[in-house]
C-alpha cells in the first residue's frame, strides 16, 4: 500500500493531464509509453483513496447534520466513506463496456476501453478533491451560495472532460462524439443513479 503514496515525478505527470489533458493519458498508454506514467489502476486507487479520506475529514468536521440522529450520521458515513469507493470500482467494467459498445466498429480491445474508464474515473475523484478544499476554504463567506456554483462548475468540467476524453482517444467528429457522449452519460447516470438506491435500500436493511 506504501508505494501508492510515493510522491514522484512520475505521479504529477500523471495526475496533471487528467485535468489539463482529458483523454491524453489513455492515448500515452496505447502507444506504450507506459513507463513514463503510474499505472492507471494504481492511479485510481491512490486518487480515490485520497478523495474519500478527503470526503471523510470534511464530512467530520464541516458538514453539520443537525436534524439527524446519530445513528443516522453513522449510516451516511458508512454509506460515503465504506460502500461508495466500492461501487465505483464494480462499475468501472460497467462503464467501460457502455463506452465499448458505441465505439465498437474502433476495435479496440476491452483493456483500452478499461483505461479509458479508469482515466476518467481517476479525473471524478481529482475533481472532488479540488472541489472539496476550494468548499473548505470559502466556508463563511456566503458558503452556501459559493458551494453551488463549484459545485456546478465541477460538474459542468466533468461532463467536458468526458467529451473531451471521448473525442481524443477515439478520434471521431465533434457531431458523432457529442450523440455519444449524451447516451453514455445517461445510460451511466441511471446506472449510478438505480445502484445507489439499491446499496442504500440494503445497508437500510441491515442497519
Amino acid at each position: 500500500m506504501s508505494d501508492y503514496f510515493t510522491f514522484d515525478s512520475k505521479i504529477i505527470r500523471s495526475v496533471k493531464p487528467l485535468i489539463s489533458k482529458p483523454g491524453f493519458l489513455t492515448n500515452e498508454y496505447l502507444k506504450g509509453k507506459r513507463m513514463l506514467y503510474i499505472s492507471p489502476l494504481r492511479m485510481f486507487i491512490f486518487l480515490s483513496i485520497i478523495f474519500f479520506l478527503v470526503l471523510s475529514f470534511f464530512n467530520s468536521s464541516q458538514i453539520q447534520y443537525a436534524d439527524l440522529q446519530p445513528v443516522d450520521n453513522q449510516f451516511w458515513n458508512q454509506f460515503f466513506e465504506q460502500w461508495l469507493p466500492k461501487l465505483f470500482f464494480v462499475l468501472l467494467p460497467i462503464f467501460a463496456l457502455i463506452v465499448a459498445m458505441f465505439f465498437s466498429k474502433k476495435k479496440m480491445g476491452m483493456i483500452s476501453h478499461f483505461l479509458f474508464a479508469l482515466h476518467f474515473h481517476s479525473s471524478i475523484f481529482l475533481v472532488g478533491i479540488i472541489y472539496s478544499f476550494l468548499s473548505w476554504i470559502f466556508a463563511g463567506f456566503q458558503h452556501q451560495l459559493i458551494n453551488v456554483i463549484l459545485l456546478n462548475l465541477s460538474f459542468l468540467y466533468l461532463l467536458f472532460n468526458l467529451w473531451k476524453a471521448l473525442r481524443t482517444v477515439y478520434a471521431e467528429s465533434k457531431l458523432k462524439t457529442t450523440w455519444k457522449f449524451i447516451f453514455i452519460v445517461v445510460l451511466y447516470s441511471i446506472i449510478l443513479v438505480v445502484s445507489c438506491l439499491i446499496l442504500l435500500f440494503l445497508l437500510s436493511i441491515n442497519h
